[in-house]
């Protein structure tokens, strides 16, 4: 959120709702429900494994059981618009999970996912346990400070998975901290202050 994010759509159930005000987060943020790999959802058998997201109907019944939504970038002209689609959803007050699609563009010289591509989806992320709870929609923040560390490499092949915590909120900032895992493997663990647009006190 360096630069504020275009404008989103949450889509649940089948339904898509544009995001403009708290209602609306409010009628897309997820409930509490049990992770994907308690699930067996992130399995070859079930298909979803490796399938790209983007091409996951937003009534794919798994994923609706577990209460994941899509939230869609609008197509214009910045960088947001070379994100796909990323599935999101709260786990308890706090926390929020993200469901993020991989694939040959994210790929480094060396075959497997480029740092940079890992940086930039870590520092899209930080915002959704704001998102989730309907406190701020997409566009609302922007990043203050951002910092991560490289754990371990990831592939092409496997989608990834974001677990976001809220430490801490003042009216006018955030406090959050984040892991990208991939099948289980700690890749990237970030940390970063969120300042809210529209807040002057």
């Amino acid at each position: 959120m360096s630069a504020r994010s275009g404008i989103g759509r949450c889509v649940q159930g089948g339904a898509s709702q544009s995001i403009g005000g708290r209602a609306s987060l409010i009628a897309c943020a997820a409930p509490v429900t049990p992770t994907l790999l308690q699930l067996g959802i992130l399995t070859r058998e079930s298909g979803v494994y490796g399938r790209y997201i983007s091409d996951l109907p937003a009534s794919d019944g798994e994923l609706g059981q577990s209460g994941w939504s899509r939230l869609e970038f609008e197509e214009t002209d910045s960088f947001d618009a070379g994100f796909k689609a990323f599935l999101v959803r709260g786990l308890g007050e706090g926390h929020a999970e993200a469901l993020i699609e991989t694939g040959p563009r994210s790929r480094n010289v060396m075959g497997g996912l480029h740092g940079g591509f890992l940086s930039a989806v870590a520092e899209k992320t930080l915002f959704l346990p704001l998102f989730v709870l309907g406190r701020v929609a997409t566009g609302g923040v922007v990043t203050v400070d951002y910092s991560l560390q490289y754990l371990s490499g990831g592939d092409v092949s496997t989608p990834l998975i974001a677990d976001i915590e809220l430490l801490r909120e003042t009216r006018r900032l955030a406090f959050v901290r984040g892991v990208l895992r991939q099948a289980g493997a700690r890749l990237v663990a970030y940390s970063g202050t969120l300042r809210k647009l529209g807040t002057t006190t």
